[in-house]
């Protein structure tokens, strides 16, 4: 039970003292794992948020290489449909 003082302050007794350093202690300890988890989830956000991006370029870049191989395919067969038809 909390003692109640009246006027100045009186010194904790050394049992106090301690039960203080240890909450003290504790709440620093409880601060710096909060700090450490956000910072935990910012670095996984910005790793995912990173890969997606890549992802994307990736795809972005395979589909661009797709639509020119298409292209030129259908520019050969153009080509040689032309050929066909000035030899008929």
């Amino acid at each position: 039970m909390a003692k109640v003082w009246f006027g100045a302050p009186a010194t904790p007794s050394r049992y106090e003292a301690l039960a203080q350093q240890r909450e003290r202690r504790r709440s620093i300890m409880q601060h710096g794992l909060s700090r450490s988890d956000s910072m935990r989830n910012f670095q996984s956000n910005n790793i995912n948020s990173t890969a997606s991006l890549q992802v994307q370029t990736t795809e972005m870049q395979l589909r661009a290489n797709a639509q020119a191989a298409a292209k030129a395919k259908l520019a050969a067969l153009n080509a040689l449909q032309n050929k066909v038809n000035k030899t008929v």
